[in-house]
């Protein structure tokens, strides 16, 4: 599946995913946009009182009811009880856009563009030429690092500047800087669905070789990076073996995640992935 231009809306992006952690990829060459979403964000909330309580002597009335044939007054206790509270239990929400501004030392046009997705080992890639330079990006979702990679590069030194920044699509997200890292945090919120969401927390990593890396507001700046690695993870409070339970420590598993996949070398963490997604 490949494409000669970048996509416009969401439904025209090329997906990733490893069953939890997933982005859409639209490929663009000025801007960068890549939707992030996990499985379990969530908006609502846990409710143990979700049915409306019918004992064994109210149903063997209603039955007699059915048996005497007043069907039309068995009919309304039958609408009234035999159903759910009238509640929202919440919605799938999107995380958010993770977007990359890019800066060319140029100003000519993009030539041999191509996007496309490789369903045989699990990638996304984007190629073109601008300025006499090529450029080459990959993005995977790892299932063994658990966490999400995207590999910039280009054919010549000092090519790679952009930057990171977050488009969380709600309010109330807390983003923050920290040397060569994003992160934010909040609840998955949707009022219209009900009440309540899980709680989350997100790290953006950059690796840079060569180049720099700047903390700005809310957003870091990569200058002259010769290429770049960025790993993300997602992680909500939701804990699937028990719901009543919410998880506390997924701020630190979403941080170790990431910094045990910025130990590995990209070719490492990309050969992993492929060997993984190629046994499907």
């Amino acid at each position: 599946m490949w494409y000669e231009q970048a996509a416009d809306e969401w439904m025209k992006s090329v997906p990733l995913g490893n069953g939890r952690l997933g982005a859409m990829v639209y490929g663009g060459v000025e801007t960068e946009t890549l939707a992030l979403n996990e499985s379990s964000m969530w908006s609502g909330q846990y409710d143990p009182d979700q049915h409306i309580a019918f004992g064994r002597e109210r149903h063997d009335a209603l039955r007699q009811l059915y048996f005497d044939g007043k069907f039309l007054e068995g009919h309304k206790i039958a609408h009234d009880s035999l159903r759910g509270v009238k509640h929202s239990f919440g919605t799938h929400l999107p995380i958010g856009d993770l977007t990359l501004d890019f800066v060319y030392a140029g100003e000519g046009q993009c030539q041999k563009y191509r996007r496309w997705l490789d369903m045989e080992k699990g990638l996304a890639l984007v190629t073109f030429e601008k300025d006499g330079v090529k450029y080459r990006r990959e993005y995977f979702s790892s299932n063994p690092q658990g966490v999400l990679v995207f590999r910039l590069s280009a054919d010549k030194a000092k090519q790679i500047s952009f930057t990171a920044s977050m488009n969380m699509l709600r309010e109330h997200a807390v983003i923050k800087t920290e040397k060569n890292r994003l992160t934010f945090e909040g609840q998955a919120l949707f009022p219209k669905q009900g009440k309540g969401g899980v709680h989350y927390f997100a790290c953006i990593a950059i690796k840079t070789e060569g180049g720099s890396v700047q903390q700005q507001a809310q957003a870091l700046k990569v200058e002259n990076a010769d290429a770049v690695t960025i790993i993300v993870d997602v992680r909500t409070n939701y804990n699937v073996q028990d719901c009543e339970s919410p998880l506390t420590n997924y701020e630190s598993i979403c941080r170790q995640a990431v910094d045990k996949a910025l130990q590995r070398d990209y070719k490492v963490l990309r050969q992993e992935h492929v060997a993984d997604f190629s046994r499907l």
